[in-house]
């Protein structure tokens, strides 16, 4: 949702204010959070437009409303001046309903690397924090200069991807992952995070796996954000994981049977790695 905002930003001008919880528990996770908070408003008509209260339709009204009033006036409209130029004064404050939660890769391809740069960068006491606890749990396992792969594992909610009706991955795939990763990097050692760590630990107890997720999703995501390499299921914290850490990212080649799902999405837009035979 953070993400997509910003991109609107970039991309049409809109302001984007977020409260005061949201903008600590951003601050908890990222070091960069530049957005106005919602006190700060004098003036906001957000319920006067229902237009704006799903975001597929919201944003392609506006990128039509763009090429349109561009080529009415013969101009090409910056960010600063699209919304004050050629939107109408109800269409100023917009209030998001549904459909922001995920990805908005359409909106977003052109914008994510600087996004990436100015946007999502750990907060410097937590990237301290983990990289520390990393340091110090692979001088534990004796293994010099290795390569870390990040393994995020979603247990307890599958949310919409059940209403696919196809079959979940489970540990095989993960170690079927892991097993790929060792032979591509001999030295790997994988960090694992997960939702739910007693199976975790269950499965995947080896001599190059560190198991020391679970303690907040804000070290989590740093965890991940840190390593070298990522191997992930489904759902977008993965997928911020991976793209945050960067390198190869290993997915189950089945997402390609959820069809337009963050995951599916990230990992068809940034040409992963699918796994197959999951």
């Amino acid at each position: 949702t953070y993400v997509n905002h910003i991109a609107l930003q970039w991309e049409y001008g809109y302001q984007l204010f977020l409260s005061g919880t949201i903008l600590t528990n951003l601050g908890n996770l990222l070091d960069n959070v530049t957005v106005s908070n919602t006190s700060e408003l004098e003036h906001c008509n957000i319920s006067y437009w229902p237009r704006a209260r799903e975001w597929v339709g919201f944003t392609s009204f506006l990128a039509r409303e763009k090429a349109k009033c561009g080529k009415e006036r013969n101009v090409t409209f910056d960010k600063e001046s699209f919304v004050s130029s050629c939107m109408a004064e109800q269409d100023f404050h917009i209030n998001m309903r549904t459909g922001h939660n995920k990805p908005d890769w359409n909106l977003l391809q052109h914008h994510i690397l600087p996004i990436k740069k100015y946007h999502l960068q750990i907060n410097q006491n937590l990237k301290s924090k983990v990289q520390l606890l990393l340091k110090q749990e692979i001088l534990n396992l004796q293994i010099q200069n290795p390569t870390t792969t990040g393994v995020h594992i979603r247990r307890g909610d599958f949310g919409g991807y059940t209403r696919f009706g196809h079959q979940m991955i489970d540990e095989k795939y993960y170690l079927a992952g892991m097993e790929y990763y060792r032979l591509q990097y001999p030295d790997t050692v994988f960090v694992l995070v997960s939702d739910d760590m007693d199976w975790c630990r269950q499965k995947f107890a080896s001599s190059d796996v560190l198991l020391i997720g679970g303690n907040s999703p804000e070290e989590d995501l740093a965890i991940l954000a840190s390593c070298n390499h990522s191997l992930i299921g489904y759902g977008t914290f993965g997928v911020w994981g991976g793209f945050l850490a960067g390198g190869e990212v290993v997915v189950p080649e089945s997402l390609k049977l959820f069809r337009g799902t963050a995951s599916e999405t990230a990992a068809r837009v940034w040409n992963w790695t699918m796994l197959s035979g999951f």
